[in-house]
């Protein structure tokens, strides 16, 4: 998709995508259409089967199942961190070229098809789902400076900026059904604006983040970010305090351009934002205690930055060919792997130890082509190839060639010289 949304697209990138949505929408999805409990493999393969829907414009009816489905399944991914930056920045970018690609040549939005209208409006559902499982637990993580590490704060900066682009979308029913998503935006700005105090912005103006320059060139978000210098570099500090200004900047935008759901007051040189829909719109005291639940659960280790894990070495890097057999396993491959959990949608794996007390731990469940595909490729590399061919005979013993005489020069010369035999036995006849 990075391939067809630019200005120069690349001849066969269209007809490679055809292609390999094609082998994403033969998936097979045998789950309940209302379930929320998915693996991160099942996640991503009915994701792309979602997507390989809105790409033709088929099994709508289906799509609207579908969206509800990963919407919801993606609260529980983001508290356990099921998913690195990275992944989400692709989930991102995948979701904006849906909603780009009707609208690709240049047509107005009057000249789309009824259900290319309505394609697009499944596609916004999904973007605020996201958004408000993104936004989620910031209430179980630390009001502190430690919430500019929030692995999932570049694909909420991506989002806001696409909104910026495309306010029209705040007004589909994707958003306006899923009013929560503005109190904990409001909350996370605030907690943001407490930990820059004495940052300057300013001077960062043109410094790209990591995720923007893993988006450069791409059309989606072109013009948001036009004024980047993608030659200049930060540290990852820098770049943390940086993505919060910016996050603040966009929450000045909504506050100054959307009064009816958020708005910003100054409050003791201080300024607060605030959702105008209020506390009835926040989630439950039962939900944050089963988000806080799940966050004890997540893999400890840091989530890499986007530039460290996929697009800034794609140039260094071939993608092994995609195999035709198994599209759901060859699609989910070319992906970065991510570590699954046992963990239920809003509750944790408890087991019992020796002495009978309930403790929670963490498992993951590894991915069985994967393995299977491993132990294949280590049967393979035990085998022992055995050479039927017969051994070769012995080398026989070196034979001495016997002695002359002791004599046999005076016998050369007393023995006269032995002639060849004539060619002709007889002579010509004389004439």
């Amino acid at each position: 998709m990075r391939s067809i949304a630019v200005r120069h697209m690349f001849p066969a990138a269209s007809s490679n995508l055809a292609l390999t949505l094609e082998k994403c929408a033969s998936y097979k999805w045998n789950k309940d259409y209302l379930t929320t409990k998915l693996t991160t493999t099942e996640y991503l393969s009915l994701y792309l089967k979602l997507h390989a829907y809105f790409y033709t414009c088929r099994e709508l009816d289906v799509c609207a199942s579908y969206v509800k489905t990963l919407t919801d399944a993606l609260i529980p991914h983001i508290a356990t961190q099921s998913f690195n930056s990275w992944k989400l920045v692709q989930i991102f970018a995948i979701n904006t070229f849906a909603y780009y690609h009707p609208c690709r040549d240049g047509e107005d939005q009057a000249e789309l098809t009824a259900d290319e209208v309505r394609m697009r409006s499944y596609v916004v559902d999904l973007i605020a789902g996201s958004l408000n499982a993104f936004l989620l637990p910031v209430y179980t993580l630390k009001q502190d400076e430690t919430l500019l590490d929030y692995f999932a704060l570049p694909v909420v900066k991506l989002t806001l900026e696409w909104v910026r682009l495309h306010p029209q979308v705040l007004l589909e029913e994707g958003f306006t059904k899923r009013l929560q998503i503005w109190p904990s935006l409001s909350r996370l700005l605030n907690v943001l604006q407490a930990s820059l105090k004495g940052f300057s912005a300013q001077s960062y103006a043109k410094v790209p983040l990591p995720e923007d320059s893993d988006l450069q060139g791409f059309i989606p978000l072109e013009k948001a970010f036009m004024d980047l210098n993608f030659s200049l570099q930060e540290g990852s500090v820098t770049s943390n305090k940086l993505r919060g200004a910016r996050l603040l900047q966009l929450g000045d935008w909504l506050a100054q351009n959307t009064p009816n759901l958020i708005t910003s007051k100054m409050n003791n040189e201080v300024v607060v934002f605030e959702a105008i829909c209020g506390t009835q719109v926040l989630p439950s005291s039962e939900l944050i205690r089963e988000l806080e639940e799940l966050s004890l659960n997540k893999v400890s280790s840091p989530s890499p930055t986007p530039s460290e894990t996929a697009s800034s070495r794609a140039s260094n890097t071939t993608p092994e060919p995609l195999s035709l057999h198994n599209p759901s396993i060859d699609i989910l491959s070319t992906l970065d792997t991510v570590q699954e959990k046992r963990a239920g949608i809003l509750k944790p794996q408890m087991l019992t130890s020796d002495d009978g007390s309930n403790v929670n731990r963490t498992r993951s469940r590894q991915n069985v082509a994967l393995q299977a595909i491993l132990r294949r490729s280590q049967e393979q590399e035990t085998k022992q190839v055995t050479f039927k061919t017969p051994s070769p005979p012995p080398p026989a013993p070196l034979i001495a060639p016997p002695n002359p005489p002791a004599d046999w020069r005076n016998n050369n010369i007393n023995t006269p010289r032995q002639l060849p035999p004539p060619v002709f036995p007889f002579p010509p006849p004389t004439i």
